[in-house]
């Protein structure tokens, strides 16, 4: 699914600090290279991370707008560590084998992340913790790894340097396909109910996240 009919660059508002910034402050080597691996521990998680996401989903299509005809896809995956999986096709992480299911380790994780060639990280906020990697992973992906963000998982971001709003109404089709894809039924329908008490429609979608440094990120991989 292609978002450039749905998405433009002017629909997102990014502040730090109370100031108004662009894109390209945030990640200013930004180019249609980037690998972007979101990586998540609950399947809605990266549902938290929509923003961003698409933030640089836009700014990938950009590049190509000029384009009277194209047929390209970013080079974006979701790493799912639960059981339950979940399809971001709506999300423009496509083909869908570009929605993995990863072993729930962080080593494991950061292998998959260094095969991937991902250098702009997004990570779910958890209680750190402190993990022990092998010398070359490690090595691997202090080479690669470009920017790390922490994204907000029910409201536990308890700093944030940096907020991303949109209006809600023209994506939110593509955000409740991408829901109505979780797998199990039962969780499937427990978050869509949530969802819709937490969002309004002709409403405002304001994420909060977090740069951090790579050492700082790997301390939030799911384990």
């Amino acid at each position: 699914m292609h978002s450039t009919q749905i998405l433009k660059s002017a629909d997102f508002v990014f502040m730090v600090q109370d100031q108004e910034v662009e894109f390209t402050d945030l990640i200013p080597n930004f180019s249609v290279l980037s690998r972007l691996g979101i990586v998540s521990q609950q399947p809605s998680d990266g549902i938290g991370a929509s923003n961003l996401i698409m933030a640089c989903v836009t700014e990938f299509y950009n590049f190509y707008r000029h384009q009277n005809d194209f047929f390209t896809y970013p080079d974006y995956f979701s790493f799912q560590t639960s059981n339950i999986s979940i399809d971001y096709s709506y999300f423009d992480i496509w083909p869908s084998h570009k929605n993995l299911q990863v072993e729930r380790k962080p080593e494991k994780i950061l292998r998959a992340l260094n095969d991937h060639g991902i250098d702009i990280l997004l990570v779910p906020y958890r209680e750190p913790t402190d993990h022990v990697f092998e010398p070359a992973t490690l090595s691997s992906a202090k080479r690669r790894i470009q920017k790390c963000f922490l994204y907000n998982t029910e409201n536990k971001l308890p700093d944030h340097n940096f907020t991303i709003k949109r209006q809600t109404a023209p994506f939110y089709d593509s955000v409740l396909t991408v829901i109505n894809s979780i797998s199990d039924p039962v969780f499937r329908s427990q978050f869509l109910n949530q969802w819709r008490e937490q969002v309004h429609p002709n409403g405002e979608t304001i994420e909060a996240y977090c740069q951090v440094s790579m050492d700082e990120a790997l301390k939030f991989l799911p384990f």
